[in-house]
């Protein structure tokens, strides 16, 4: 019993002291006078100002006197009023104490709290509005900021209600919000997804069509484009929360913290634009369980949720499946006809659809890569808000990873987070992979959230929500010393104890457990676990129930497993195992002959024309190589690689390739090491690259025209040439150049006098070089010119300071490349004339090409390209002025072209960061890197290298005063300059030799001029790199050591 004051003034005005009615019942006027001391508490009020307001139209005598009479009258009606009411002269004050209890106040106090259970109270004492039938000025103000005020209550207690998946008490509260605002769209389809998310789909469609009415008789109005979207995503909210309920039996206990970061996450994501979250945890802990709930959470939220799975190692990887995957649950009506020609090349089924629908364009420019990467991310965002699953990163493959990045970057009109979960503490994590997560760590958008294992406490919670029994705190303690947490154990052991199916000599190994279950299954189950086992990964029902005798029967099987949670429905009506363990239980069970005889059915199953939409040309191929049916493998591989040189998988088709050949004829196996060397080239494996065409030589000793086994033998001279075995490279094309000629064959002859030219370039024999340059384009009959060879002699013209004559070479080296889709060439010409803008100090449009090889070549995928443009950046940031941001550049070049091989870039950037050094005043440092620069580029014998080489030494000692050390450096520099036609370097270092020869130091000559303010920000792959002073000196003393020099 509360002793004191309770007023409610919300809904209706009553009042109560010790919880009994006052015995006088107040008149209207006493009423609003004792409100308004109530709400306005502890504040002394004149009594003119209440004589004003309550008599706006007497005579101020008259109102004071009327005051006086309605106070008098109220204090006979209130209970120890005097308590509670000070009159001092004008003033009067109503004092707040704790035997006044008033629901106006306790509701505005409530609602600032940040405890769930005071809001709560706070929305339940709100029963109606303040005072209603007074419409004096002041009570229409209080009530109006009232309102307000619980409405902002409601929407901030039914999002706290969503975020902890009680859908049950939001859609209540929601009610309760439609109510204030009948009108607001908003808030009927928040309502109607509550509906959905309760599972009943009517209700929700009822609540559309009340709208829908309400809005067309009391304003005349339909409901906007964007609401009929909403509700149009009714029924995919109420199949996912059917999906949820049928699959996810096991409670969602715990992840409170992980699901609180989630949120944190998508708030970024609103700010950011983009968001990258990796939930990692061991096998069974709850990962995808964890994404898979959040997922359903932002369906309610009208955001788009797509979700998709990588697969095994174990099985064939399939380029971009992941996105293939996504795209099939994509609405895509409002693409127009450019994006569904682009959505084509992974959705072949969209031709059946759309039978007009022409055929999509080659990938063979940069624009048209990006053009198909922006349409992929148009088709699953349309401009909303977007979260996308990815489960099981570390199964992922890299051109995958490389559609990600772009998805990633934050130029979106919407908001875009990636969840990927991963499995840990199961062996190596793949470096792509590792490369992926470091890079958005580094770029701030990464987010990685460690799945922990449940508490005892949380054991408990699951056990008991599995087995409806009493648990005692000893089988408590033991459930939870065997499965450590693991929600997966949990669920295994708890079941198997719950059908008596344990067994003791199976021990707590979740696998053991598992493997029993299925020992357990009728044989007639068998088949159907066996052929998805083979499978591994999800697959249709009609293709499982299409393969067995009796279908009817089959699906009866299907649906037995489906309710015994061997196999579960995936969202998007696959079936597959209920956990990816019991997948690898059945495996264990299977032995060779097993396996063997179920890769030749579900081979033989996938090639029925019927099932060939559900599955890929590599899919089928895996299936018939482990069948031991080799050559039918070998033509799916092939037709496999040509799926994806349609979209520049390099890593897929060299990977398709190494699987092919085992059984390939010898015409077979040429196409296969041509696609495999190109696929090499693109990826930097140079000695792989080498190593295939040795392979190529080594096969056609016999079997092809001497004129294809010369142009192999130009492609092996070119892998030499990558790896700096410039004189290895110059015989072999020397030889094949005497072929050609005796064969009179003159486009043997034309590529064979470019490489000539290329190498002789690199030595240093200039008059050579544009000899043979010179022949090439004399080769090719006019226009049909090779733009590979006109970088060539660009580069020559640069080497030898003739810019202006090299810009104009560049320019048209471009036009050709662009004209023919030569993106390789094109990426070269963009960095060759970059050089020549920074050497005529036209920085601006230096940097844009540089970025616009960074982008051609990342892409293309070539590795090496992107090394070699983000080191072109670092040596625009050096001329410039800005140290630190080119190192970094640099350093990232150096990694590459040390990881790679590439001698010839090794040598350049020792030299560029050596000097970076020197000017960060880093001596020590500076003069090792140098004289590793003058090692590797001596080795070499490159000549337009190694003068280069000599010059930051030259530089490093001037700077220092060491004016004979200097000197002997001026001195080979300005030999080899002269040799070369450099002359501005000549020029440059004649300065240096009158500097060292005064032992003066002239400031203007040595200081670097920033031409440019602010450097803008580097490329993400370099500042996310590192590498330290001492890791770096240990790469180029193992370098040294392995070439010996």
């Amino acid at each position: 019993m509360m002793t004191g004051y309770r007023i409610q003034l919300l809904g209706t005005f009553q009042c109560f002291y010790n919880d009994k009615p006052f015995e006088r019942m107040l008149t209207t006027r006493q009423q609003l006078l004792f409100a308004y001391f109530l709400l306005h508490p502890d504040i002394p009020i004149n009594r003119k100002h209440l004589a004003f307001m309550f008599w706006p139209d007497t005579s101020e005598p008259q109102a004071l006197t009327n005051l006086r009479k309605l106070i008098y009258d109220l204090r006979k009606c209130l209970p120890i009023s005097d308590t509670f009411l000070e009159m001092n002269g004008s003033q009067i004050t109503w004092h707040s104490l704790e035997q006044c209890s008033v629901d106006a106040l306790d509701f505005n106090q409530m609602a600032e709290s940040v405890e769930i259970a005071d809001l709560k109270r706070a929305i339940a004492s709100y029963q109606g509005e303040l005072l209603p039938g007074h419409d004096e000025e002041w009570v229409l103000e209080l009530r109006e900021k009232l309102s307000f005020q619980y409405a902002v209550l409601l929407k901030r207690i039914i999002t706290i209600c969503e975020n902890k998946r009680d859908f049950h008490s939001a859609l209540d509260y929601s009610i309760r919000y439609l109510h204030l605002d009948r009108y607001s769209e908003s808030a009927h389809v928040r309502v109607a997804n509550l509906y959905a998310c309760n599972h009943n789909l009517s209700a929700a469609y009822r609540q559309f069509e009340e709208m829908k009415t309400m809005l067309s008789k009391e304003l005349g109005v339909l409901p906007s484009v964007d609401t009929m979207e909403k509700f149009n995503q009714l029924s995919t909210i109420a199949r996912s929360a059917t999906v949820r309920e049928n699959k996810m039996q096991v409670p969602f206990v715990g992840r409170e913290h992980e699901w609180n970061r989630l949120l944190e996450c998508w708030d970024k994501a609103m700010r950011d634009r983009s968001m990258l979250v990796v939930l990692d945890g061991e096998a069974g802990i709850g990962k995808t369980r964890l994404a898979e709930e959040f997922g359903f959470w932002a369906q309610i939220q009208g955001i788009r949720v797509y979700t998709s799975f990588c697969y095994s190692s174990d099985s064939i990887p399939i380029p971009h499946e992941p996105l293939v995957s996504w795209l099939e649950q994509a609405d895509l009506q409002h693409m127009d006809t450019a994006g569904l020609v682009e959505m084509s090349r992974m959705l072949p089924k969209l031709k059946e659809q759309y039978p007009e629908l022409p055929p999509p364009a080659p990938l063979s420019e940069n624009w048209q890569i990006r053009i198909w990467h922006q349409a992929n991310l148009d088709a699953l965002s349309g401009g909303k808000s977007t979260i996308l699953i990815l489960n099981d990163l570390q199964w992922v493959d890299k051109e995958t990873l490389h559609l990600l990045s772009f998805f990633l970057r934050p130029e979106h009109s919407s908001a875009l987070m990636m969840i990927c979960t991963l499995r840990t503490g199961e062996g190596f994590m793949p470096d792509h992979v590792r490369e992926f997560i470091d890079a958005h760590r580094y770029q701030n958008k990464l987010a990685q959230i460690g799945i922990p294992f449940l508490s005892k406490q949380e054991t408990k919670l699951l056990a008991a929500s599995l087995h409806q029994s009493k648990w005692i705190a000893a089988e408590i303690a033991q459930l939870y010393e065997e499965t450590q947490g693991n929600p997966l154990y949990i669920g295994e052991v708890v079941r198997s104890i719950q059908f008596n199916t344990r067994h003791e000599s199976y021990g707590t190994t979740i696998l053991y457990l598992m493997i029993h279950r299925l020992a357990m299954l009728p044989p007639s189950y068998h088949p159907h676990v066996h052929l998805l086992t083979i499978l591994g990964k999800p697959a249709p029902i009609p293709f499982l129930t299409g393969n067995a005798d009796l279908p009817d029967q089959a699906a009866d099987h299907i649906e037995a497993l489906i309710q015994s949670r061997i196999l579960s429905v995936t969202d998007h009506g696959m079936v597959d195992f209920y956990h990816k363990r019991m997948r690898e239980a059945s495996m264990l069970r299977m032995n060779r002959s097993v396996r063997l005889a179920w890769h030749q059915v579900a081979a033989k199953a996938m090639m029925q024309h019927e099932n060939e939409r559900y599955f890929t040309f590599a899919e089928i191929a895996y299936q018939l190589e482990n069948a031991g049916l080799h050559l039918e493998a070998t033509e799916y591989y092939m037709k496999a690689i040509e799926e994806a040189k349609r979209v520049c998988a390099h890593d897929t088709i060299i990977e398709y390739g190494s699987s092919a050949l085992r059984a390939a004829n010898p015409e077979q196996k040429f196409k296969l090491l041509s696609s495999m060397a190109h696929a090499y080239r693109m990826t930097g494996r140079w000695l792989d690259m080498e190593n295939t065409y040795r392979i190529l030589l080594q096969q056609s000793e016999h079997a092809v025209p001497l004129e294809l086994k010369t142009m192999y033998e130009v492609g092996l001279a070119n892998c030499l040439r990558l790896q700096g075995k410039y004189l290895e490279a110059l015989d072999y094309l020397e030889k094949c150049l005497h072929r050609f000629e005796l064969l009179n064959d003159s486009k043997g002859l034309a590529e064979t006098c470019g490489n000539l030219g290329l190498i002789h370039q690199y030595l240093g024999n200039f008059e050579v070089a544009a000899r043979f340059l010179q022949q090439n384009i004399e080769l090719n009959p006019e226009g049909s010119e090779n733009e590979r060879f006109i970088v060539i002699l660009g580069n020559l013209l640069y080497d030898q300071d003739r810019f202006e004559e090299s810009i104009h070479t560049f320019k048209r080296q471009i036009q050709l490349a662009s004209e023919r889709h030569n993106r390789i060439d094109l990426a070269k010409a963009l960095g060759g004339i970059g050089l020549n803008f920074l050497e005529t100090q036209q920085f601006d449009r230096a940097y844009t090409s540089f970025c616009e090889k960074l982008e051609v070549s990342r892409l293309l995928g070539d590795r090496m390209g992107m090394a070699i443009s983000i080191g072109l950046i670092g040596k625009w940031h050096m001329k410039v002025g800005f140290y630190q941001e080119a190192h970094d550049c640099l350093l990232y070049c150096l990694d590459e072209a040390l990881r790679i091989g590439d001698m010839r870039v090794v040598g350049i950037m020792l030299g560029l960061i050596g000097h970076t050094f020197g000017e960060r005043d880093k001596e020590n440092e500076a003069l090792w890197i140098l004289q590793q620069a003058e090692h590797v580029t001596e080795y070499l014998n490159v000549p337009f290298f190694v003068c280069d080489t000599y010059y930051y030494r030259a530089y490093f000692e001037l700077k220092r005063k060491r004016w004979q050390e200097a000197e002997v450096y001026i001195d080979r520099a300005l030999n080899l300059s002269a040799k070369l036609n450099r002359s501005k370097l000549h020029e440059a270092l004649s300065s240096f030799l009158i500097l060292c020869q005064n032992k003066t130091e002239d400031s203007i000559v040595l200081r670097t001029i920033k031409h440019v303010e602010t450097a803008p920000v580097i490329p993400n792959e370099a500042s996310s790199h590192s590498r330290t002073f001492a890791e770096l000196q240990e790469s180029i003393t193992a370098l040294r050591a392995q070439k010996h020099f």
